[in-house]
């Protein structure tokens, strides 16, 4: 019975908590961080909000975050608003709209959803196209180079919006316009200190400190909001495990193909046969289709045994669970809710637009030292094989 239920609640849930950040022959859609041009290869403030471990749950307006929005929406017009993407065939952008079209039936608003499908021009040209059908708002998912295009236009159209998952900023990566993203670094120290406290359930009673540890980090640079989670990683490594080798694997090196769960399955592979040295391997994979590559490259060499791995964001991770998995590779994700983000996005729209707070002033805690608008960043949570359906159950109830 209660693996019948689990089974329903992913099948609920499952569109309503991926992740996806594709790149293309430009720049990459979904999930990235720093935008602007001329903006130099530096991370966006470490995570810290205000205090990021312990987020106020809301602030000027009453406008909470996690939490719907509360007051008579259905005593005005329903407004108008759009989520402007680059893919929608991506699990993270799709789950980010399913959650928005949900949101629409709590809050009174119409919603569309449009995807530019790689071409940047016509999303700017979108922008202003929703602004003259008489659209209200908008929620505008771009990456490192469409940001600053995406901003300049939206400011002259003269329509609101906030931005998901890159945050827009200055030159000087001062958050210029309310945005919502990950907490990158946390995420990334999550993932090893879950490592460092539960290997022993997989490997037994093994010393690390006294065999050869590796860790690989898959990588794609290609995008600040993928590679600022790797410092998070790196950092916690050497803290917990100062003896052990950090590979630092950029899938960039395999040029467009590399992001992808084949190559994640590529680059793991090589790692591992190329040092057998190293007799014990972590893996954290900041994107997780690139978790099932390298699960798939353990299982490959006949190394289930030896190699652990986990992924930020947890659709894949969910996916194997819901297909059977039941190897002990890919054993954990930090698991970043779409629906988060879909219900801070909509109400900062909504409390907008009723009047309630203005982009100045909503959010005041979460604004960047020297800056006037606010980035939320949103915390991932630990899920294993065990906990996975508690989790989708609690995603579920998110949506209202």
């Amino acid at each position: 019975m209660m693996k019948k239920l689990l089974a329903t609640l992913l099948a609920m849930c499952l569109t309503l908590s991926f992740f996806a950040c594709s790149p293309n022959t430009e720049s990459q859609p979904g999930d990235t961080g720093a935008p602007t041009s001329g903006q130099p290869d530096s991370p966006s403030p470490d995570d810290s909000g205000p205090d990021a471990s312990s987020p106020p749950p809301a602030s000027a307006g009453g406008v909470p975050l996690g939490t719907l929005l509360d007051g008579d929406h259905f005593s005005r017009e329903p407004f108008k608003i759009a989520y402007v993407c680059n893919m929608l065939t991506w699990a993270f952008n799709k789950a980010i709209s399913d959650g928005l079209d949900a949101l629409g039936k709590k809050l009174n608003y119409e919603y569309t959803a449009w995807a530019a499908n790689g071409d940047f021009d016509a999303y700017v040209n979108q922008i202003y196209t929703f602004a003259d059908q008489g659209y209200d708002a908008l929620v505008l998912g771009t990456d490192d180079a469409l940001a600053p295009r995406a901003y300049d236009a939206a400011r002259e159209a003269g329509i609101a919006f906030v931005g998901e998952s890159t945050t827009f900023q200055d030159d000087g990566g001062v958050c210029i316009w309310p945005s919502v993203q990950q907490a990158q670094v946390k995420n990334g120290q999550a993932c090893v200190e879950w490592l460092a406290e539960n290997y022993g359930k997989y490997w037994g009673d093994v010393d690390l400190s006294a065999v050869k540890l590796g860790l690989i980090c898959l990588d794609f640079s290609g995008v600040s909001g993928i590679t600022e989670r790797k410092p998070g990683v790196s950092g916690k490594f050497a803290e917990l495990f100062p003896n052990g080798e950090f590979f630092d694997a950029d899938l960039v090196a395999l040029g467009s193909e590399g992001f992808s769960v084949q190559g994640g399955q590529e680059l793991t592979s090589q790692l591992l046969s190329q040092n057998p040295d190293i007799e014990k391997w972590f893996v954290v994979a900041l994107v997780d289709d690139w978790a099932v590559g390298a699960t798939r490259a353990a299982e490959q060499l006949k190394m289930e045994d030896d190699v652990l791995t986990v992924s930020i964001q947890a659709d894949a991770f969910l996916a194997e669970m819901n297909s059977g998995y039941v190897g002990d590779v890919y054993v954990a994700a930090c698991a970043v809710s779409a629906n988060e983000f879909a219900v801070d996005m909509a109400n900062c729209l909504v409390a907008i637009l009723d009047g309630r707070v203005t982009a100045e002033d909503i959010w005041p805690e979460w604004r960047d030292a020297g800056g006037t608008y606010p980035r939320i960043q949103v915390e991932g949570t630990m899920i294993t094989r065990d906990t996975y359906g508690d989790y989708l159950a609690e995603q579920s109830a998110l949506l209202g």
